[in-house]
């Protein structure tokens, strides 16, 4: 890359390549071009759920926990990036509460249901689809909105933990699909033999 000139949002590139000549003599060429500086695609970082992910067909009790983390198997196609992928909550709905964060995979993001009342399967999709995928960047500052990141699918575990009775845990998965960059469309400014 030459340049982003200041206050534009075109980079400019310069591609050194070889041709040849009618005689098939190799001729080095420099060719530079232009092409919009592009930014990821994750947007601001964030990929919510939604009831729909949130799968589970019934709740026989209420759970004593819930555990969100990726799976890093490479099911499904997957892949889970350390420092990169992360899952998080801002949003707790009344009643709930985060009694543990995402932490590289190692321990899942936990939240643990209100004590008392009725809980309904639809409380429960509505409560866990404030959840959302965030993208760390690879430079692993979930702070900053992601300039860089890995493409690929991410598949994220959903587990219902019954603490005094294993038989009642159920476990849900889905996928989120984080695309490649939007692609460089280049522009040649100008061709010149060397």
């Amino acid at each position: 890359m030459i340049n982003v000139p200041t206050g534009e949002d075109i980079a400019y590139y310069r591609i050194l390549s070889c041709g040849r000549s009618a005689n098939g003599q190799l001729i080095p060429l420099e060719t530079v071009v232009s092409a919009p500086v592009v930014q990821g695609d994750v947007g601001d970082g964030m990929i919510a759920f939604t009831t729909n992910d949130i799968s589970f067909d019934s709740l026989s009790t209420r759970p004593d926990r819930v555990e969100f983390n990726f799976f890093n198997d490479g099911s499904d196609s997957s892949i889970y990036m350390n420092g990169e992928d992360s899952i998080a909550i801002n949003d707790i709905p009344t009643g709930w509460s985060v009694t543990q964060n995402f932490s590289n995979n190692i321990t899942p993001l936990t939240l643990t249901p209100p004590p008392a009342g009725t809980l309904t399967l639809d409380d429960l999709k509505n409560a866990l689809a404030r959840v959302f995928y965030l993208n760390c960047s690879k430079n692993f500052n979930c702070a900053e909105i992601p300039e860089s990141y890995t493409p690929g699918i991410r598949k994220i575990r959903v587990k219902l933990v019954y603490t005094t009775n294993a038989a009642l845990n159920q476990e849900v998965n889905f996928t989120k699909l984080l695309s490649a960059r939007e692609k460089v469309i280049l522009t040649p400014i100008n061709s010149q033999v060397k």
